[in-house]
């Protein structure tokens, strides 16, 4: 179950953060992006609050500040320290994000205004953050159970075309293929299968279409 869930979380942060991307050059305005790493101090314990925390002082600041506020993050265990340590899963939890930011603005550094105060956070600018969220999404634990309730993925910011488009792109390719307008409002249907709920059609996948989407094909 925990393997399912880190491979789609894989896709979801892989798509949207590209779909971000894609979203900023459309925009023509030149923009940086941050990498930053939020860590667990000594002593210090994950809580499921502590990374939305972080986010909404980020958010909050862009409000303020009137610029637009994009991001995407992955949670990961540090599972060198885990064993090295002996310490358990929620202490040894950390948070990589990429946060995009026009160019001429920063956001200031979460540790001076004590948006992360369970350790340190570490932040540079990245060239590649697609790759940057990839390398990290595509980790696994190794067999370590991350803490219970634990988020592994999250992020904003994405237009309401950019939220469709991603939502169609993480629908099996079969359905991707028979509903080709993103913007169709395709779901589940009941009894198996999808359905447009826009013309009424519904595609049932085959055994085989079935199988290769589980395997993230």
């Amino acid at each position: 179950e925990l393997q399912r869930r880190l491979a789609k979380m894989r896709r979801r942060t892989i798509t949207r953060s590209r779909i971000q991307t894609e979203e900023v050059e459309a925009l023509g305005v030149p923009h940086l992006v941050h990498l930053v790493t939020c860590t667990y101090a000594p002593g210090h314990e994950w809580r499921a609050a502590h990374i939305a925390e972080c986010i909404n002082a980020y958010r909050q600041q862009a409000a303020r500040d009137g610029v637009a506020f994009r991001y995407e993050w992955v949670a990961e265990l540090q599972l060198k320290r885990m064993r090295r340590r002996q310490e358990s899963a929620a202490q040894c939890m950390h948070y990589h994000a990429i946060i995009w930011q026009p160019e001429g603005y920063e956001f200031p550094h979460p540790d001076t205004r004590g948006w992360w105060s369970h350790g340190m956070t570490n932040v540079e600018v990245a060239r590649n953050p697609v790759g940057y969220l990839a390398k990290y999404a595509s980790k696994g634990t190794e067999g370590e159970k991350l803490p219970r309730g634990a988020r592994i993925s999250g992020g904003g910011g994405l237009s309401p075309d950019g939220r469709m488009m991603a939502s169609w792109w993480l629908k099996p390719r079969y359905v991707r293929e028979a509903f080709p307008d993103f913007r169709d409002l395709v779901q589940r249907a009941r009894g198996g299968g999808w359905i447009n709920c826009c013309s009424g059609e519904v595609v049932v996948p085959s055994d085989e279409q079935r199988n290769l989407w589980k395997k993230g094909a």
